[in-house]
Parts: structure tokens; sequence; C-alpha cells
């Protein structure tokens, strides 16, 4: 979260396999304590499964999409901010607003820098996005990659581009007014994960091919690859040094990267796992930074939150 000393993370759980229902619950863990300072169940079940989730750029609210095609904007902050830390609430979750776009699902969902604009992918197996005028509550365009569901939806970080990512190998730059795609880059397997970065020219993108690579729009030629040795499934930029960045992979292992060099710079977690213990139960579904970059969160299909130090010790 902006505060810094927040995380939020999403769950939800099968309760009906005749139509399958997936219940929703969000989680604010406190990264010093590693405790939930607030908790927000779907008392209602209205919520049906998470298929995107994020902090829109007020700071205050939360969007979630859902597998039934719904969109909810939800208020996170406490009716007490001054109890906020230390107050563990049990609450239901506060849906500011609803917004139903008329799609059977949503996959994956961002919103430009402003708040103005929301992007969202249809579940659909051609890989449709959507972009949705929050202020007029209307649909302005669809586009459509054709090729395989999106697994992947950000917005530029001060630019009208939209850029997607999907299973079929291939990085896609939109403008929201046309349905041409802006620049298409072509990867060697299929996207599990890509990132811009905050100067807006470079792209960190990560597949099953176990390497990460970082590509310049300027010049769409891959001009850094970084080779792992299992599959990579999450990266995160630095918030403060514009070189760095981390990776988590299907095996457990977290690594922190400078551009300027092939080796990581850091194995915060691999030099503990064992060999025998590299599977799909540690794969690192997700990771992120503290906004100081002094803490490095991951969240691996175990279910289980691990906080490191991203500090070297002498």
């Amino acid at each position: 979260m902006n505060n810094g000393f927040q995380l939020l993370t999403g769950t939800h759980q099968i309760t009906s396999q005749q139509d399958q229902k997936k219940n929703v619950d969000l989680h604010l863990i406190n990264l010093k304590t590693l405790n939930k300072d607030r908790y927000f169940p779907d008392k209602q079940g209205e919520i049906n499964g998470i298929g995107g989730l994020c902090l829109m750029n007020n700071g205050k609210n939360i969007l979630l999409g859902d597998k039934s095609g719904q969109i909810y904007v939800l208020d996170y902050l406490a009716p007490n901010p001054n109890n906020l830390r230390n107050k563990k609430t049990h609450q239901p979750m506060n849906v500011a607003e609803r917004i139903s776009p008329e799609i059977d699902s949503i996959q994956e969902i961002c919103c430009s820098p402003d708040d103005n604009k929301l992007a969202f992918g249809d579940g659909d197996k051609v890989g449709t996005i959507h972009v949705y005028d929050y202020e007029t509550k209307k649909k302005e365009q669809s586009f459509i990659e054709g090729y395989s569901k999106i697994n992947q939806l950000q917005w530029h970080p001060s630019q009208a581009i939209i850029m997607s990512g999907n299973e079929n190998k291939y990085i896609n730059l939109w403008c929201p007014k046309q349905k041409e795609s802006l620049l298409k880059i072509y990867q060697s397997s299929g996207v599990n994960k890509s990132l811009w970065h905050k100067n807006g020219n470079w792209i960190l993108s990560c597949g099953s091919d176990k390497t990460i690579k970082l590509y310049d729009i300027r010049n769409p030629q891959e001009f850094k690859e970084y080779k792992c040795k299992s599959e990579v499934k999450s990266l995160c930029w630095h918030p403060n040094d514009p070189y760095v960045f981390a990776s988590g992979e299907i095996n457990g292992k977290i690594l922190q990267w400078n551009i300027n060099s092939e080796v990581c710079i850091d194995q915060t977690k691999s030099d503990k796992i064992e060999e025998n213990e590299r599977n799909d139960k540690v794969e690192i579904s997700d990771i992120k930074y503290n906004p100081q970059g002094t803490l490095l969160a991951a969240f691996g299909r175990d279910k289980k939150l691990q906080v490191f130090s991203t500090q070297q010790k002498e």
C-alpha cells in the first residue's frame, strides 16, 4: 500500500461446486508484525472470485474485478484512521461502487494515472480488452488480441498507452482511442509478467523460457536478457533504485538484479531452499517492495507470505 507499512492480499475459495461460486476475502497485512490490520470478508457473497485486483492511484480505493464480470470499487480506509496500524477489525467490505460492464468475466484490471479510465481483460479465449470511462460510466473502446486469454495488463506511468501480455508469446501496446496495436513485441515464450519502468521507456518481462527480458520501446529489439534456473513467475521494480529489480521463480527462488549485470546481485531466499523442496508448491506468484525499498514481500502458491530485508549484510 502507499503508506509503506501494509500489504494488500486477496484470496478466494470455491463454496459451491455446482456453479463454481468463489467467496472472496481481502486482507491488509502489517509488514512489521505480519499480522492482519484489517480483514474484509464478503459476508453477502456478492463477489464471485478474483479476476483482477489493483489499488487506485488516489490511495483510497481498491478495484476488484470478479469472475462474473462485475467490478467493485472498495474503500479500504478505516473509520478511525488513527487506529489503523494496531486495530484488527473484521468488518464487511465497504463497497463504494459497483460497475457492470456487461461481460462474462474480468481477467486483470488496471487504471490510468489519473484514475479516470479503467482497462480490463475479458475472460474470453481471444484476449479482448475493454477501456471504460470511470466518470461517464461508459465503455469507450474494445480491442482484441486474438491469441489467448489476457494474463497481464498495465497502464503506462504517464501516457495513454496500455500494455497487455498473454500466454501466446506477445506483448502488445495499445492506444485507448484506437483498435490497432501500436507495437507488438514477440517473446520466445508465453508472457507470465510484464512491467513498465517508471521512465516509461523500458518493459521488463518474463516467461516460461527461464529468462527475464528488458525491452526499450524506442527500439523494440531485445537488448538485455537475464538467465534463471527455472521459470520466472513474478517481477517488480525497486521503487528508488531505477536499475534494480526482483524476480520470483516457480521453484521458490527470489533474486535481486541490477540491469547492468547478467548475474543476480542478491539471492534473498534461494540459499535457504534445498533442492528437493523446489516444486510448484513454493512457486512465488507475486513479489512487491515496500515504498522505501527496504523490504521485499513474497506470496507463494503455498498461501504463505514472507517478508525479507533487502539490506545487504556486512
